[in-house]
């Protein structure tokens, strides 16, 4: 069979999804290869691009950038890849810039829907890595000045006001740690200072530690001046990912009193769908889901209990789904984006991942993996008695990483001409194999016996 070139060719991914508060009108950013990679904002329902050609709706920050663009009663805000300037776009107008130009090539990220605009700030000035300076700053877009609100921390991340704009949360840590080990939550009220000028004071340290990792990410409520889980009882599964872009959103509120909200977890490979009841002391309640990844979930209404995200079905492209949850406790999603499918494979030839657990000896530590079986309907196996399909053993980049169900035209390129296809989510990987002392190298050793003395194919 002739190898189809389409398989491998990059295809345009959803990087955000963004919600107008006011409006409820729903966005999305993708990234777009056949345009030399640049990022576009679009009004989802309409499928139209609200910047033109020349316009790349991302950030630098942290170098992996995220959270690029905010919309407020209609108002866009945006960071432009480029300069790193935030522009403005009203009432259909061209874009223009609401900071100084002389933060050009000075990332912003994080932008937060409050007047004025809350972001992260990374000054590099000083363009070196001693040198560059991250803050919490507030964005004042009339006078088209920035002041800073909060420094000392290596890294910020996530600054929320909230409803009534008179406290501020954020996230925050210091080199060498990683955001998921040594992050710290803090709060603070919002006050004006001498000048007039918007300021943070009486700062509570909510949780967190420097330098300490913990096992797995469970959710946690802060009232009353004290932090405790919402489950009674820990639940063996991340629910939230590294924090490597600053867009990531984990979960969706979904009434007007805050005590329900929709999580998302990730349990062998896959993430799935939780039902949480924030007022804390029960279980979460696993919601029948048809999707694999689920990449951004955020609140669309808080009255009629809508949330969105986007993320793939098992096999299928990725799309944007909206939609409430029954009394019932079941989905009700409709589609507002759905993915054009760049190739389409005969039914019943996709392969389907099996994700598995394998003890790793000799203390059977355990070590995550997603097998795809050889699958196609007109044949059985090989014409030779005993003789195993071979299989590619693929390691993600990690160190966080996580091969995930996706549909991967690449993967079914060789499972429907007879290969298996493993994908080892090794020692290091998000949900995966939680224990530090598993090396890649042990890991495949191992996997490599399973595969082909446990015949595993």
């Amino acid at each position: 069979m002739a190898p189809d070139h389409r398989l491998l060719q990059h295809k345009p991914q959803l990087k955000d999804v963004i919600v107008d508060a006011i409006t409820s009108e729903v966005y999305h950013v993708k990234k777009r290869p056949s345009e030399a990679g640049r990022n576009v904002l679009v009004h989802t329902k309409l499928n139209k691009d609200v910047v033109g050609e020349g316009w790349n709706v991302r950030t630098g920050v942290q170098e992996y950038g995220g959270s690029a663009a905010v919309i407020h009663a209609g108002v866009i805000y945006f960071s432009h890849l480029p300069d790193g300037r935030i522009y403005r776009i009203s009432d259909g107008n061209q874009p223009e810039p609401v900071t100084p130009e002389s933060l050009i090539d000075t990332p912003i990220s994080s932008l937060t829907p409050y007047t004025p605009i809350s972001s992260v700030l990374e000054d590099h000035t000083d363009d070196t890595p001693a040198g560059i300076v991250t803050s919490l700053c507030i964005i004042n877009t009339k006078e088209k000045s920035i002041h800073p609100l909060i420094s000392g921390a290596d890294f910020y991340a996530l600054p929320k006001f909230s409803p009534d704009g008179t406290r501020l949360a954020w996230n925050q840590w210091y080199h060498p740690d990683m955001p998921w080990e040594g992050g710290q939550i803090l709060v603070g009220d919002v006050s004006l200072n001498a000048d007039g000028i918007l300021a943070i004071i009486n700062e509570t340290h909510v949780a967190g530690v420097k330098e300490k990792i913990r096992r797995y990410v469970n959710p946690w409520k802060y009232t009353a001046g004290e932090a405790a889980a919402l489950f009674p009882e820990p639940v063996p599964e991340d629910f939230g990912r590294p924090l490597w872009s600053l867009n990531w959103s984990p979960y969706a509120v979904i009434d007007a009193e805050g005590t329900k909200a929709i999580f998302v977890a990730i349990r062998d490979g896959r993430e799935i769908l939780y039902f949480v009841d924030l007022l804390g002391g029960s279980q979460p309640l696993l919601l029948e889901s048809p999707f694999i990844v689920v990449n951004v979930i955020r609140t669309v209404s808080l009255e009629k209990g809508e949330f969105v995200f986007n993320g793939h079905a098992l096999d299928d492209e990725e799309s944007i789904s909206r939609g409430p949850v029954s009394p019932s406790k079941e989905l009700r999603l409709d589609f507002l984006l759905k993915a054009s499918k760049t190739v389409t494979f005969p039914a019943g030839i996709i392969s389907i991942p099996r994700p598995l657990t394998l003890k790793i000896p000799p203390k059977d530590e355990p070590l995550h993996v997603v097998y795809y079986p050889p699958q196609k309907p007109e044949y059985s196996g090989s014409s030779m008695e005993g003789e195993l399909p071979p299989c590619v053993l693929n390691a993600h980049g990690g160190p966080t990483g996580l091969s995930n169900h996706a549909l991967e035209w690449k993967k079914q390129h060789f499972t429907s001409r007879g290969w298996g296809w493993l994908d080892v989510n090794y020692g290091g990987s998000y949900s995966a194999c939680r224990v530090q002392a598993c090396p890649l190298c042990s890991a495949f050793a191992f996997v490599r016996f399973f595969v082909y003395r446990k015949h595993l194919v």
